[in-house]
């Protein structure tokens, strides 16, 4: 335990090398705020992409296909996806992609799929991060 983070065990953090690194300069609660807005974003462009703010008409796709338009992307897709990435490897899978269901509403999908009773420590209520 302690010192060698070098060790590779990688089953119970789920955080690489890197991210062991990272993590040392960045709070996780910081890195949880930053990817917030990108998360909301991703979801509200993929919301707009499955039609569910078609009643909004043109104020609601201009914007999302602004947004992806290769004149545009270099000043606001490209910094968002770094800081998703940079969430993810700072954060670990398991609590990038918690963030990412809180933040799509796919709670409730994801339990459907998981195996019920697996020992995952996460405890199922998502507010347990002391």
């Amino acid at each position: 335990s302690g010192e060698s983070g070098e060790s590779g065990e990688s089953g119970e953090s789920g955080e690489s090398a890197a991210g062991g690194l990272l993590i040392n300069g960045l709070d996780a609660r910081f890195v949880c705020h930053l990817i917030d807005q990108p998360l909301r974003l991703m979801a509200l462009l993929a919301q707009t992409r499955a039609g569910r703010w078609r009643r909004n008409g043109q104020s609601a796709s201009k914007p999302a296909v602004l947004y992806r338009s290769p004149v545009f992307a270099d000043a606001f897709a490209m910094p968002d996806l770094l800081l998703l990435q940079l969430g993810l490897v700072v954060l670990g899978p398991r609590r990038f992609l918690s963030a990412a269901c809180r933040r799509f509403e796919a709670g409730p999908f994801w339990r459907r799929l998981l195996p019920r009773g697996g020992g995952g420590g996460g405890g199922g209520g998502g507010g347990g991060g002391g």
